[in-house]
């Protein structure tokens, strides 16, 4: 079987660290070291890691990355049309920028705990109106809990 390529956001590392997450993040984060997945990320998560606590920084550090993806004035633009497409805020750029940078980059699954802005029944179907609309795939957002393998 095809292993699948995963866009891990950040709120994944931090949920690493809280009690109400922690176990299904660790579980997954298992599993990505068990080379389960394809580990993708992203200059969003490396800006947003910067303003992380110590512990959740070195958790992100530890675990191998397979694929790099960079911010593009494709993924911009993209970024720039949910946002008036008013699928999220301005207050919500780079979540906005994560599905953009997925999306372009053709990942399987982002996955995240940010219930709010991405894994959102409503939001997913929004970013692939969006998606479909400028001739995109569509994109799959999941929580840890869901991508833990049997």
């Amino acid at each position: 079987m095809k292993r699948q390529r995963v866009y891990v956001d950040t709120s994944v590392y931090g949920g690493a660290f809280e009690k109400e997450f922690s176990e299904d993040s660790n579980a997954f984060f298992d599993d990505i070291q068990a080379e389960k997945f394809i580990l993708v990320r992203s200059e969003v998560n490396e800006l947003e890691i910067l303003k992380a606590p110590v512990y959740v920084k070195d958790l992100y550090e530890s675990i191998k990355t397979n694929e790099f993806l960079i911010i593009t004035e494709e993924v911009e633009s993209l970024q720039k049309a949910y946002l008036a497409a008013a699928v999220l805020t301005k207050k919500s750029y780079n979540d906005a920028m994560h599905v953009a940078v997925s999306t372009v980059a053709k990942i399987d699954c982002i996955v995240s705990w940010n219930f709010r802005h991405l894994v959102n029944f409503g939001r997913i179907k929004a970013f692939n109106a969006v998606n479909l609309s400028l001739g995109y795939g569509l994109i799959d957002i999941r929580s840890p809990k869901e991508m833990l393998l049997p």
